[in-house]
């Protein structure tokens, strides 16, 4: 048995050569400490993660996990600093106005 040859546990390899999965660690003290350090609310990670609210807090407290897609939403903010967090914000605050602004009320 050759252990060179043997592929790492954390990845798997397609076809084509290309590592296609790579697992990453989730910790809920890591994602306390993630939104700690950009100074995000709960409702501004869940935005830029794509989920509500609750599942932030819900994560938080243990109650439930992130999928793995969420995972690696997470995997890819970790190497975001504070500013560019503030300019994805700003970005999506500036296109959700956008959308909204052609929109009338209708009176009831």
């Amino acid at each position: 048995r050759i252990e060179s040859e043997k592929a790492p546990r954390a990845a798997r390899i397609g076809t084509d050569g290309e590592a296609t999965e790579t697992r990453h660690r989730y910790s809920t003290k890591g994602l306390i400490k993630l939104r700690s350090r950009l100074g995000l609310s709960g409702a501004d990670m869940g935005r830029l993660l794509g989920v509500t609210t609750q599942s932030i807090y819900n994560w938080e407290a243990e109650k439930t996990f992130p999928r793995a897609d969420k995972i690696q939403a997470l995997v890819a903010l970790r190497k975001v600093g504070k500013r560019e967090i503030r300019a994805r914000l700003a970005a999506m605050d500036q296109t959700q106005g956008e959308m909204t602004a052609g929109v009338r009320e209708i009176p009831g």
